[in-house]
């Protein structure tokens, strides 16, 4: 029996953000989708850099939730960000 996998957007790539992605890439039945931050500096690098991994993840943080959340289909946002964001 195939499971569908729960997409998850990662909103916020703090310390408690990146901790948060690398606990959803272990879980088999979850699989990051897309990922946003404020960070001007994260914006168009791979999740994979942001997060200390050996490869790419294939998967570029944006600076632009609305637009992510507009073209990127998700079933959970984790937001791990402050409320300025």
């Amino acid at each position: 029996m195939t499971v569908k996998k729960i997409k998850v957007i990662q909103y916020g790539l703090g310390p408690i953000g990146v901790a948060t992605a690398n606990l959803v890439l272990t879980k088999p039945e979850m699989e990051i989708v897309g990922a946003v931050d404020i960070a001007k500096e994260m914006a168009g690098k791979d999740l994979g850099e942001i997060l200390g991994r050996r490869k790419p993840l294939g998967i570029k943080v944006t600076d632009n939730a609305e637009f992510l959340f507009a073209k990127v289909p998700a079933d959970v946002v984790i937001h791990t960000a402050g409320s300025r964001l």
